[in-house]
């Protein structure tokens, strides 16, 4: 009985052999890295795009979160008694304080400030 390879050669028996001339197969070869190269940059382009946007995003992201409302000074999305506490501290501390917790508009961050951040939190 015939194996496979043997009715595949009966039925189509192998072609010549056929000798590439060396600069056919150089010009192939450098037709060939030059493709891969493009490729090789589009990719590279492509991630740094994608860096680039996640890069953007991301500072946007941060950017963005700025509390709602100005007397929320620790940013944690209510107004409470922490907020006042958070200016008191700071200026018992003799940091500078933001210029934003300036909240009763008078140029300076003071005790004035930090009791109209507790009025709110206690307010209904």
């Amino acid at each position: 009985m015939d194996t496979e390879e043997e009715r595949l050669r009966a039925v189509a028996p192998p072609l010549p052999r056929l000798e590439i001339p060396a600069a056919v197969d150089a010009a192939v070869a450098a037709a060939a890295r030059a493709a891969v190269g493009r490729v090789r940059r589009r990719r590279a382009a492509a991630w740094t795009g994608a860096a680039a946007l996640a890069a953007a995003v991301a500072l946007l992201v941060v950017l963005g979160r700025r509390p709602a409302d100005p007397r929320d000074v620790n940013g944690d999305g209510r107004v409470d008694i922490l907020d006042a506490f958070a200016v008191a501290r700071a200026l018992d501390a003799g940091a500078a304080p933001p210029p934003a917790w300036d909240l009763n508009g008078d140029g300076v961050v003071d005790g004035a400030d930090v009791e109209l951040v507790a009025r709110a939190a206690v307010t209904l």
